[in-house]
């Protein structure tokens, strides 16, 4: 990922964002400041993934498990079910995106019925967020079937038995967290969130010796970018060569001697860097 010389303070910089809908950073930094050193995350499948593991700060003794190997929506509420039966003294979270969530809705049934005290965030963007961005960068085509109806989640959560709020700023979530901490209740917290995509690593229009002008303009706009510079920027501070095409990267010492050269391959792309 190509980072700023402060790479960490470009991403921490939207933790004090007022934006609304709400960016992911203000409301991740509210939940890294709840939760206990114990507490046990259940994350669904998702842009939810790519938020969690950016920006949640694992510590102490917490826990968190997601479906890596076969991507099952719907997992976020029965994993979070399981988590509180196997520890009941944790505090525990599920953190689904709305099309997860309504897959697996009525397992806030399950909740109410054993009163077991989870609290369920539900990041609306009113999208399939991984299948969108599928659609809008690798395949490049019209969307189709990735759009969700509006929804108030926290209604249908009440209509389940749950405590339920809907938030939508970043003081909002804050005092629908302190609630939710001074119930034994399921708790349902709808979060009225971004339609923006996660910063994409995948493609990334950085650099002037791959990208055009345009794509990189339209790129460091889309996702407030001004601060980052692409791999290359930081080998040419440190006097260090790079492929354009492989990224692959040779000093000028290491190249000195043409027996040297003839065998530095980049055992990546396999292009030479003679």
């Amino acid at each position: 990922m190509p980072i700023s010389k402060t790479g960490v303070e470009w991403q921490d910089s939207f933790k004090t964002s007022q934006e609304v809908p709400l960016r992911p950073e203000p409301v991740f930094d509210v939940i890294n400041k709840t939760a206990s050193d114990k507490a046990v995350f259940a994350v669904d499948v998702g842009n939810v993934n790519i938020n969690f593991e950016r920006l949640v700060d694992i510590h102490g003794d917490q826990k968190w498990t997601t479906s890596g190997q076969y991507a099952t929506m719907g997992y976020g509420l029965p994993a979070a079910i399981a988590a509180k039966i196997a520890y009941p003294h944790r505090d525990v979270y599920s953190l689904n995106g709305d099309g997860g969530f309504a897959m697996l809705m009525e397992e806030l049934l399950t909740q109410v019925k054993y009163n077991l005290h989870i609290v369920n965030l539900v990041f609306s963007n009113e999208t399939l967020g991984f299948i969108e961005a599928e659609q809008r960068d690798d395949s490049e085509q019209p969307l189709s079937g990735v759009d969700i109806p509006a929804t108030d989640w926290a209604m249908a959560a009440k209509g389940l038995g749950c405590e339920s709020y809907t938030v939508k700023t970043v003081d909002d979530f804050k005092q629908a967290m302190k609630a939710a901490s001074q119930t034994e209740a399921p708790v349902l917290i709808d979060i009225k969130f971004t339609h923006e995509m996660p910063f994409t690593t995948q493609h990334m229009f950085l650099d002037p010796a791959t990208s055009s002008q345009e794509d990189i303009d339209v790129f460091v706009e889309k996702y407030q970018a001004q601060d980052l510079k692409p791999f290359s920027y930081f080998l040419e501070q440190a006097g260090v060569g790079s492929d354009a095409v492989s990224g692959a990267s040779v000093t000028e010492d290491s190249t000195s001697d043409p027996a040297i050269k003839q065998a530095n391959i980049d055992a990546t792309s396999g292009a030479s860097l003679a």
